[in-house]
């Protein structure tokens, strides 16, 4: 019984999919509870690199300016490769220092 909503009930049990797995009540009632328990089985680490990045110390902020149209493009880059825009740009650097 769905509490919240006034969506009617589906015929078959199921009200939807994720990832190909069909969504039932049980799951519902299975994902809540995990929420509600404060999702016991799962560790979480902050996003990002830790401060500590290497043995030479604390990492230092580094700010600089660019073209809005360049920022968009580093995001959809980063985007595509599902991380970061700082870690997009720490391996550009990292890929660029090898270089030289």
């Amino acid at each position: 019984m769905c509490r919240y909503s006034s969506t009617p009930r589906p015929e078959n049990g199921i009200w939807g999919y994720v990832n190909g797995v069909a969504v039932t009540d049980d799951v519902i009632a299975r994902v809540v509870a995990n929420a509600e328990a404060g999702y016991p089985e799962v560790s979480v680490r902050s996003p990002g690199r830790p401060r500590q990045i290497d043995e030479d110390g604390p990492a230092v902020v580094v700010q600089f300016r660019m073209a809005e149209a360049k920022l968009r493009q580093l995001d959809e880059k980063a985007k595509q490769r599902r991380i970061t825009r700082s870690d997009l740009l720490r391996d550009a650097v990292d890929r660029e220092l090898q270089t030289a």
